[in-house]
């Protein structure tokens, strides 16, 4: 799975579990596996992460033949629990897009199987 930012961010502020949270759903067993752990690597200019779980998607949930996962991804802009992603400054990522440093962002998406 690949982030992108508009800004470089700081390296030690992606984690998963952590500010970047990771869950997957199967769509028709509905067996899950939530916090997804892994690691981030970043691009030179630090405005791309690259997510990479030491498991597969099958490891996970074992979905089903055919079976649709569901993804949801949130990358914290709030300074609570386990912090959030921060720019080279150490502003928080504007996550809810309001033009201000502060809130989540959240994404789900299907991916076909």
């Amino acid at each position: 799975m690949t982030i992108s930012f508009n800004r470089p961010v700081r390296a030690n502020t992606l984690s998963a579990p952590g500010t970047i949270r990771i869950d997957l759903v199967g769509m028709h067993d509905g067996r899950t596996a939530l916090n997804v752990a892994g690691n981030f690597r970043l691009s030179d200019d630090r405005k791309t992460g690259v997510f990479i779980s030491d498991k597969t998607g099958a490891e996970l949930i074992h979905p089903g033949a055919a079976e649709n996962i569901e993804y949801t991804v949130v990358v914290s802009g709030t300074t609570a629990g386990a912090g959030a992603v921060t720019d080279d400054k150490g502003e928080v990522l504007d996550g809810n897009a309001d033009g201000q440093a502060g809130g989540d962002y959240k994404k789900v998406f299907e991916v076909i199987g």
